[in-house]
């Protein structure tokens, strides 16, 4: 008996967190509704097996979102400091230019 609630208690320590991986995925209902079919047949160390490698896939793939989206802030901030560089350069140049000018006079 001690053994059964043991195993209750991880598969829904699990449960959550394979619920919320499942409804994350990118898959049909019909294929989730499976999933789960095929879960609720596995031994409770296979439960804990796939929750941690559909948790490492998910991290994964939200690193990748992540790494994805700095870049295009980097890409975006090179853009806007390159725009200031060339408004700096073309009000230096102007101003070398009104001195040079000056200094002909």
């Amino acid at each position: 008996m001690s053994k059964k609630i043991n195993d209750q208690e991880l598969i829904g320590g699990f449960g959550k967190k394979l619920g919320f991986l499942l409804a994350s995925m990118n898959i049909s209902d019909d294929a989730k509704e499976l999933f789960i079919e095929i879960l609720n047949n596995l031994p409770p160390e296979k439960v804990a097996e796939v929750a941690m490698t559909l948790e490492n896939k998910f991290a994964s793939e939200q690193l990748d979102l992540l790494n994805i989206e700095l870049e295009n802030k980097l890409e975006q901030l090179a853009i806007e400091y390159a725009e200031k560089e060339k408004k700096i350069d073309e009000k230096t140049i102007t101003e070398l230019d009104s001195i040079f000018k000056r200094s002909k006079k």
